[in-house]
């Protein structure tokens, strides 16, 4: 009879496995179409999974700190504004390290980390509101407005949702087109779009925070200043896009190895950051006229800019660039579509006439 047991146990023990692997499945069967479409397979599926969970629990503090932070920078409190955001950042450097590794959470303790940081930046943003501004407030009785105003911010809001979307909509387009060449290249891809941000996200920066200022000469029809807040800021994009993008490039070896010291990763992902480096100048561009056509009220001009540079633009340009030249047109899409993207940011600011 004990001849059996070995035999029994080890199919319980099967059943068992089989089990939990079916309620995993079944766990994770609502996220799959969505991680799916990102593009995540295979090994990657895991951690994106991991990843997307605390996510999309934490969204709503993460939503939350774009209003205040747009508030303050609105009111003239730039400072107070930034400092929220810094402080938001180093909370989220500090608990990564501690989450990942310390108590083993992986992508998940980095999501975790991320929450907690703009938990706390959303924190600060509540004091400096009740503590410094004149203006704003936190008290949810007194958030009265009218249909008319409503309907402004959303003509103006969603192109700028729709943006966001498009960024998510764009890197599934390209982690699709880049899976069939192996998951090093989605990974090296992953590492050269974040260091091609740390210069595209002061542009950013610099874009954002001359909103106000084309806004407020705009609208008291001071055509001499606007005229040159436009120029300074056309100046200061370019700058950053040609220091930073020679500096990058440059280092562009380097930087990769600060995130992976994996051969083919560091080959692919040095190609793919200096490819995207390229088309820097460009989104300076693109964000001078984008930032000038919500400034000035120009919704369509908006929302066809929004759709543009990681949505139809982009698309169409992967798909033709990959047909003709595969692997290589794939890493040329995104410096060509803010090429393009920027063509018609310009063509869209000659033919909307903007009074300056």
């Amino acid at each position: 009879m004990s001849r059996y047991l070995p035999s029994v146990s080890a199919k319980i023990f099967s059943e068992k496995q089989i089990s939990e692997k079916k309620k995993e499945k079944n766990r994770c069967r609502t996220k799959s179409p969505i991680l799916g479409l990102l593009g995540a397979q295979g090994q990657v599926f895991h951690y994106a999974s991991q990843y997307y969970t605390w996510i999309a629990l934490g969204a709503p503090c993460i939503i939350l700190t774009l209003i205040p932070a747009n508030q303050l920078r609105t009111e003239g409190l730039a400072s107070l504004s930034m400092a929220g955001s810094i402080v938001g950042s180093v909370v989220n450097i500090v608990l990564d390290p501690l989450f990942i590794f310390g108590l083993g959470m992986g992508a998940g303790g980095a999501a975790i980390a991320t929450v907690l940081g703009n938990l706390a930046t959303d924190i600060v943003f509540a004091v400096c509101i009740r503590k410094k501004s004149s203006k704003l407030t936190t008290d949810p009785r007194l958030a009265k407005t009218d249909l008319a105003t409503i309907a402004a911010v959303l003509a103006i809001g969603l192109p700028s949702s729709l943006n966001n979307l498009m960024n998510s909509f764009g890197t599934a387009l390209l982690n699709r087109s880049l899976v069939s060449y192996g998951a090093d290249k989605v990974a090296a891809m992953g590492i050269a779009s974040k260091v091609n941000m740390m210069a595209a996200m002061v542009m950013i920066a610099f874009a954002f925070g001359a909103q106000a200022l084309i806004g407020y000469n705009y609208g008291s029809g001071n055509k001499a200043r606007l005229r040159e807040v436009l120029k300074f800021d056309l100046m200061v994009q370019m700058g950053i896009a040609f220091a930073g993008g020679t500096v990058l490039m440059l280092s562009a070896p380097r930087m990769i190895r600060l995130f992976m010291d994996d051969p083919a990763i560091l080959e692919a992902g040095t190609l793919m950051l200096r490819r995207l480096l390229l088309g820097l100048p460009c989104i300076g561009v693109f964000l001078v006229c984008s930032t000038l056509f919500m400034s000035t009220g120009k919704s369509l001009a908006t929302l066809l800019l929004s759709l543009s540079r990681q949505g139809i633009v982009f698309a169409a340009v992967l798909f033709t660039l990959s047909a003709c030249f595969g692997y290589a047109g794939v890493t040329a899409a995104q410096p060509a579509a803010d090429f393009l993207s920027a063509l018609l940011g310009l063509l869209l600011l000659k033919a909307g006439r903007i009074d300056m």
